[in-house]
C-alpha cells in the first residue's frame, strides 16, 4: 500500500490534482515500482476519502504525464521508462537501452550477402543488383523485444565483419574497431505503419498493429554512405524527443 497524506478539501489546489502529485511521490520514491500495480481504484477511493470520479481524473493525469499506463481488464501499473531517441542525436541502441539502466542484447535472424534492391542502392549509392550486406535483427531491452531491423551495409565494410557475432554486440560499435569508420551523420524519416505478420511475430505483437517504421541512412564524415537500415518499432516502447530553437 502506498503512503499517503489528506487531502485539503480548501485548497485552490484540485484535489484529483494533490491524489496525482501525492501517488507521482510514491513513484518517485520506490514505494510504487516500475511495471508494479498501482492500489485498485476503491482502494484510493477508501485512502483518500474521495468520489471514484475524483481518483479516476488522479489516474488520468498520471496516465498523461507518462508515470502510469492502464492495462485493460487488469489494473493500471506504474510505467517503465522507453528509450528515448533524440532526432537531433546519432546514438545506437545499445547506449540508448544502458542509458536508462536496462540490459540491451540481439538476436540475428539473418547476416549475410546479398543484391542491393533497387531504393537499397539509391540510398547506398551503388548499382541495383550490386552486392551488398544485409543485417536483420530484433533489439531486445531486458528481454522484451522493442525493434526489428534490416540493415544494408556498403560491401566494403560489411564484408570485413561478416565473421563477427551480433547478437550482443554494437553493429557501430564493431565497424569502427575493424574498418576505423565512425557514423559521423545520417538522415532519417519516420512514420507510423502498420506491421507485417512477420515482424509481429517477432516483436510479440498482433499483425497490423501500428510501430513507428524508421528509414535512416547513415554516412561517414567524407558525406559517403555506409548503411541504410528500415526499423519497425514497438510503438507502446519508444519516445522521441528533439529540441527545437528559433
Amino acid at each position: 500500500m502506498i503512503n499517503s497524506k489528506e487531502v485539503d478539501l480548501n485548497s485552490f489546489v484540485p484535489v484529483y490534482y494533490q491524489i496525482a502529485q501525492d501517488i507521482k511521490t510514491n513513484i518517485q520514491n520506490g514505494v510504487l515500482k516500475e511495471g508494479h500495480k498501482i492500489p485498485t481504484e476503491k482502494e484510493l477511493c477508501n485512502k483518500y476519502l474521495v468520489s471514484r470520479m475524483t481518483v479516476r481524473q488522479a489516474i488520468d493525469q498520471l496516465v498523461h504525464e507518462g508515470l502510469v499506463v492502464r492495462k485493460k481488464g487488469v489494473g493500471t501499473f506504474v510505467a517503465v521508462p522507453k528509450p528515448v531517441e533524440q532526432l537531433a542525436s546519432l546514438i545506437n541502441f545499445t547506449k540508448k537501452i544502458l542509458s536508462i539502466d536496462m540490459i540491451p542484447s540481439s538476436k540475428v535472424l539473418f547476416f549475410d550477402y546479398v543484391e542491393a534492391p533497387a531504393k537499397v542502392a539509391e540510398q547506398l549509392s551503388i548499382k541495383p543488383g550490386e552486392r551488398t550486406i544485409k543485417l536483420t535483427r530484433v533489439r531486445f531491452a531486458n528481454d522484451k523485444p522493442y525493434t526489428y531491423e534490416m540493415s544494408y551495409l556498403i560491401n566494403s565494410i560489411g564484408s570485413k565483419i561478416l565473421k563477427y557475432d551480433l547478437n550482443n554486440r554494437s553493429l557501430y560499435e564493431t565497424i569502427q574497431e575493424v574498418c576505423g569508420v565512425a557514423p559521423f551523420y545520417a538522415k532519417e524519416w519516420i512514420e507510423a505503419a502498420p506491421c507485417s505478420e512477420d515482424i509481429a511475430y517477432e516483436l510479440q505483437i498482433q499483425p497490423n498493429d501500428v510501430v513507428f517504421h524508421i528509414e535512416r541512412t547513415t554516412y561517414d564524415k567524407f558525406t559517403l554512405p555506409i548503411e541504410y537500415v528500415q526499423s519497425n518499432c514497438r510503438i507502446d516502447e519508444y519516445k522521441f524527443f528533439i529540441e527545437r530553437r528559433v
